[in-house]
């Protein structure tokens, strides 16, 4: 029920379990993710809050809860965080590509999902060779 009308504001749906996209392989977007980033797992699983590495968190975390199978309490434990710590992610991203100023993820994530995508056809195209 919506009790406050308010100009400009714009009202998007939450990201349900069947608004994802795809059914990647986590395994590709992450390594996907961690040259594109040039950085180890092991420094995107850390504590550290600086701005890039938090972005670059924050990017991993919102594709593998948008192109992956993984729920939302698995990718929380995959980084040793809360569930709600990775729907947080999940909507800054959401909020930042929303948004009208340009930032960092309005670049890294159609970088990050062209990779991704030719990294699957290209494994797909291993496994008819073989």
């Amino acid at each position: 029920m919506n009790y406050f009308i308010i100009p400009g504001l714009k009202i998007r749906p939450q990201l349900r379990k069947k608004d994802k996209v795809a059914n990647y392989d986590p395994k590709i977007i992450i390594d996907v993710a961690i040259q594109y980033f040039n950085t180890n797992m092991e420094m995107l699983l850390n504590k550290r809050r600086f701005t890039y590495i938090v972005e670059h968190r924050h990017s991993l975390q919102y594709l593998l809860m948008r192109y992956s199978p993984l729920s939302c309490k698995a990718i929380g434990e995959m980084f040793n965080q809360d569930h709600s710590t990775i729907l947080h992610a999940r909507d800054t991203v959401i909020n930042e590509l929303d948004s009208v100023l340009e930032n960092n993820f309005k670049k890294y994530i159609p970088e990050l999902l062209n990779k991704i995508r030719y990294e699957i056809k290209k494994s797909q195209q291993v496994q008819l060779e073989v």
